[in-house]
């Protein structure tokens, strides 16, 4: 069993494609070795949403967003860290 953990703000588009190394097939030419599992996303998205659902989507894209813009200022600060050592 695999199990793919992604913060609950991912979002996958239909058709997305996500590689996982090692955990495919066994190689013909070395069975001892396996090569990539590639797991193709189905997604199927309501045709119309509640209000609280709106919302709910709405707080999910700022989180993201906001995540994205905290994680971008930390990298920064580990990069001016590590310029700072030297």
């Amino acid at each position: 069993m695999i199990i793919l953990k992604n913060k609950f703000y991912t979002f996958f588009r239909p058709g997305f494609k996500k590689r996982i190394p090692g955990q495919g097939m066994p190689l013909m030419s070395n069975p001892d070795k396996y090569g990539d599992m590639i797991i193709e996303f189905d997604v199927d998205y309501p045709n119309a949403l509640n209000s609280d659902q709106k919302l709910f989507i709405k707080e999910a894209l700022i989180n993201n967003q906001n995540n994205k813009k905290q994680n971008q200022h930390q990298n920064q600060n580990r990069k001016k860290a590590v310029i700072n050592e030297e």
